[in-house]
């Protein structure tokens, strides 16, 4: 390394007193790449040698190795989501027990896809499954719920299920659960795993 310019292993990067960058590997970047700072200039077509960079109608461009120009896009943000699981022993009672609780926020109003899975066993052949209910904002959005019996019937019988709902949330942070009960069965019903989870659909 030489007071003038800042060199890489093996020379395959240096960057001299100017400030410029001279590479021999790979460019990666993670981000978006501004033309302007690239002084790319302006190209009047984008025949170019294929895997060249170019500025072409004032747009960042890529020549892939099969000569075709694709347009470099600034990154996208997707939809943002969340989950929570829950996996113990967590007891049913006459009353709505929260099972798996988060808070979400959203910098704007919009509709959020809710959904919940959970499973368990009871200790019972009664007919019946416990309720189970999705909370927004402290409202029920969905209640699940069935008399339809599950195989097995004694101790370890099973029983489980999945349901969606859409929220219609504002901005701001919302408290979302899963809640259950014993749906006033006999025996004792007995959740073991449950999942939570949250996305931003518009």
């Amino acid at each position: 390394m030489s007071d003038k310019m800042l060199q890489g292993p093996n020379n395959k990067w240096s960057i001299d007193a100017q400030g410029n960058i001279f590479l021999a590997g790979r460019l990666c970047v993670k981000g978006w790449i501004d033309p302007a700072w690239l002084q790319i200039p302006n190209q009047g077509s984008d025949v170019v040698p294929a895997n060249s960079l170019l500025t072409f109608g004032s747009v960042f461009c890529f020549r892939n190795s099969s000569s075709i120009t694709k347009t470099v896009s600034a990154d996208t943000v997707g939809p943002y989501c969340w989950a929570k699981a829950f996996n113990g022993s967590q007891v049913l009672g006459g009353t709505d027990t929260t099972i798996v609780t988060f808070n979400f926020t959203r910098s704007a109003s919009g509709n959020m896809l809710v959904l919940a899975g959970w499973s368990g066993v009871s200790d019972t052949a009664s007919i019946g499954v416990p309720t189970s209910k999705l909370v927004a904002g402290g409202s029920t959005i969905v209640t699940y719920s069935s008399d339809v019996g599950y195989g097995g019937s004694g101790t370890g019988k099973p029983f489980g299920g999945i349901m969606a709902a859409v929220y219609a949330a504002g901005s701001g942070s919302v408290a979302y659960s899963l809640q259950m009960n014993d749906s006033g069965l006999a025996g004792t019903w007995t959740c073991g795993n449950a999942s939570l989870a949250v996305i931003e659909v518009d």
